[in-house]
C-alpha cells in the first residue's frame, strides 16, 4: 500500500501493511468470514476457490473450514450494498450463498427497526432458506 494510503483490512496485503500477521492455512485456521460489503455476490466463488487452494496446499480439506459470510440484510425496502427486498428476494439471495458453499450465514439486520427486521427474518425469510 502506498505511503499515506489507508485501508480497511479487506485483503491480506492491507493487513500486512498495518503490521498484522495473516495466518496461513498451515496455522490451522478453521474459519473464513468475508464481509459481503467487501465481497459482492459475484466475488465469493473465486475467493472461496483461493481459500480451498491454500487449504489443499496445506493438506487441509474445506470440510474442516467453516465458511460464514457477514451479510447485511434488509427485508422490505431495497438498499444498495445490502441483500434486501421482499422476503422471497432475500431468501433467494441467501440460498445463492449456501449454493456457493457457505455453511453458516452471519446475518446483520440493516437500517432502523432492528427488532422488526429480526422478527421478519425469522418468520418470513429463514424458513425458505
Amino acid at each position: 500500500m502506498p505511503s499515506g494510503s489507508s485501508g480497511g483490512g479487506a485483503s491480506d496485503e492491507e493487513f500486512r501493511a498495518f503490521g498484522i500477521g495473516v495466518p496461513a492455512p498451515r496455522d490451522k485456521v478453521d474459519g473464513w468470514m468475508p464481509s459481503l460489503g467487501y465481497a459482492p455476490l459475484d466475488r465469493p466463488p473465486g475467493m472461496r476457490d483461493r481459500v480451498a487452494t491454500a487449504a489443499a496446499a496445506a493438506g487441509r480439506s474445506m470440510d474442516d473450514i467453516t465458511c460464514a459470510p457477514n451479510v447485511e440484510v434488509r427485508v422490505g425496502d431495497v438498499r444498495p450494498g445490502v441483500i434486501s427486498g421482499s422476503p422471497d428476494q432475500v431468501a433467494e439471495r441467501l440460498r445463492a450463498l449456501t449454493g456457493m458453499g457457505f455453511t453458516v450465514l452471519n446475518l446483520k439486520p440493516s437500517g432502523p427497526g432492528r427488532d422488526e427486521q429480526v422478527e421478519r427474518l425469522a418468520r418470513e425469510v429463514l424458513p425458505a432458506v
